[in-house]
């Protein structure tokens, strides 16, 4: 529909088939509507880098960000300008180069345990759902990273909870109506109720941890819903 652009494509195909599919057919770099909206895909590398990067300051956080901020709230995530700089000061320090060479060890378990999961799984002739694998084992590199031990009980909830909010907002981008989250619709509950339980999980994580952290792993760990559901919502 002209009025309508790509967005009724880009919600019945979902993010990763409508972008993977206009790069194979258009090239590194795609130009497409969403409504009213003028959107730009980007895959080459060099372009991402002067996007990020090298003209940051050129390519202000659009309205999709707008959109995500009542869910992920105002952090590095959905944050620009002067709050987005203090907060990555804030939690610079335990991503510096020898801080996160340090992880090694971690994220190298988690992948061969995945990797024994799914072994098992495929021996036995069953169907791997590799988007939520994939989120599972993204979040517990993430989530091991923060803490610095196994999130045990806890992963289960914020699992749902990413899975959830991340279709959530995948839906909430693709729609032209933005209905508030206090109207209780069933899309509604589900997503504030994912949402709390997501809270809860990572509020149990941060109390006990506190007594062993600086403050700014401790911001660094409250900071790590945005960077989580944000991930989901790709």
């Amino acid at each position: 529909m002209p009025l309508l652009g790509s967005a009724l494509d880009l919600q019945r195909r979902g993010q990763v088939a409508f972008f993977v599919e206009n790069w194979r057919a258009y090239g590194d770099v795609v130009r497409f509507r969403l409504g009213p909206l003028v959107a730009h895909m980007l895959a080459h590398p060099d372009h991402i880098h002067h996007v990020l990067v090298r003209n940051a300051s050129n390519y202000p956080k659009g309205p999709s960000y707008a959109k995500m901020r009542p869910a992920l709230g105002s952090g590095l995530a959905t944050s620009q300008g002067a709050l987005w700089r203090r907060q990555r000061r804030i939690i610079q320090p335990p991503f510096t180069r020898s801080s996160v060479l340090g992880l090694g060890s971690q994220i190298t378990e988690a992948l061969d345990s995945a990797l024994s999961d799914w072994h098992r799984t495929v021996s036995a002739r069953r169907v791997i759902a590799i988007n939520r694998e994939m989120a599972h084992l993204s979040l517990t590199i993430l989530l091991r990273t923060i803490f610095g031990t196994d999130v045990g009980a806890n992963a289960r909830p914020i699992l749902e909870a990413t899975m959830e909010v991340g279709s959530f907002l995948n839906r909430k981008l693709a729609s032209f109506v933005d209905i508030p989250l206090v109207v209780p619709t069933v899309a509604n509950r589900r997503f504030n109720k994912a949402l709390h339980g997501f809270d809860a999980a990572i509020d149990d994580l941060v109390r006990s941890r506190r007594l062993r952290t600086t403050p700014a792993q401790i911001y660094s760990a409250r900071s790590c819903r945005p960077a989580i559901l944000r991930r989901a919502a790709r």
